[in-house]
């Protein structure tokens, strides 16, 4: 069989199309029970009657077992195409942030970077506190990992917190 070169027409017999008459509703059975959607059937079973009338030597015996492979083929090919895309989608590295507002995100890395800037000018011991606190633990528990009473660090905390908040306006 060969397929017909691109630009030259080929005529393709009545026969062949009276022929795709009859194996088309078979046909658009086998692709729906292969793909997601009515919809899809159809356009795989046009598909497969296109490149079948591309063939200029078919033998029209054999033209019911040819577009039934074809379609198959064609099934497959688009399982494929719906399995990568889910899976693109649902991965974190190549699903883009479509929804995401340019001018929020511009906001947030401004916040950030604000953010490391003022951590850098805290002292070690308050840069530790903030991540603590950052991290959910409670007062006491912070008090105990750095060696201090409940208070004293609840003071610490708020005195931080002043000292930020000077920083900001």
């Amino acid at each position: 069989m060969r397929q017909q070169p691109p630009g030259q027409t080929y005529e393709v017999p009545a026969r062949f199309w009276e022929e795709c008459a009859k194996v088309r509703p078979q046909l658009v059975g086998i692709a729906a029970r292969h793909t997601a959607g009515s919809g899809q059937a159809e356009d795989i079973v046009h598909d497969a009657l296109l490149r079948a009338a591309h063939f200029s030597e078919l033998d029209l015996d054999r033209l019911h077992p040819f577009l039934v492979t074809v379609v198959k083929r064609l099934c497959v090919d688009e399982a494929r195409r719906r399995s990568t895309a889910t899976r693109a989608h649902s991965h974190t590295k190549l699903d883009p942030l479509a929804d995401a507002d340019p001018a929020e995100l511009t906001c947030d890395r401004a916040e950030a970077d604000w953010v490391a800037s003022t951590l850098a000018r805290l002292t070690a011991y308050e840069r530790e506190l903030v991540g603590l606190v950052a991290d959910g633990h409670p007062h006491s528990d912070i008090a105990r990992m750095l060696g201090t009473t409940p208070r004293a660090t609840q003071t610490a905390i708020h005195r931080v917190r002043g000292k930020i908040k000077s920083w900001a306006r």
